[in-house]
């Protein structure tokens, strides 16, 4: 996850994002960690101004960076 005031990373159950001080979530990743062979996650992000981008799997990163608001 990539907060646009400070590029903020979480991982293993953390909060991602602000609560309360109006801050955007600009990109998000999301890595499966020690999951069975085949078993994947799937993910897309809504870009403001843009719209809904395609789907992306496995680490790859939704969103943008620098570029828009994701919501």
């Amino acid at each position: 996850m990539h907060r646009s005031a400070d590029g903020q990373r979480v991982q293993d159950g953390e909060v991602a994002g602000a609560v309360g001080n109006s801050q955007q979530l600009e990109a998000l990743q999301i890595k499966l960690e020690n999951a069975p062979p085949g078993y994947h996650i799937e993910y897309r992000a809504h870009v403001e101004n843009l719209g809904w981008q395609g789907w992306v799997r496995d680490g790859d990163i939704a969103g943008t960076t620098r570029a828009s608001n994701l919501k």
